[in-house]
């Protein structure tokens, strides 16, 4: 996990390795079910979230707060 940038100071300490775990397991989920994932996108008022293919073994996921 590569942080590149935040900004304000945040309460939970740990929230990148909780997205990070978030994501693995989901992507284990996929793998058990043989399912493809390709990417995805979460967004409401408060942030937008990206998932997408980086290389052939790669995710990259990019976070925005305040989009």
């Amino acid at each position: 996990l590569v942080i590149s940038h935040y900004q304000c100071k945040q309460r939970d300490i740990h929230r990148f390795e909780k997205i990070s775990n978030i994501i693995k397991q989901f992507k284990l989920s996929c793998s058990k079910l043989a399912a493809s994932f390709q990417s995805m996108e979460v967004r409401n008022s408060n942030f937008a979230a990206f998932i997408d293919i980086f290389t052939s073994n790669t995710y990259v996921m990019v976070v925005m707060s305040d989009p």
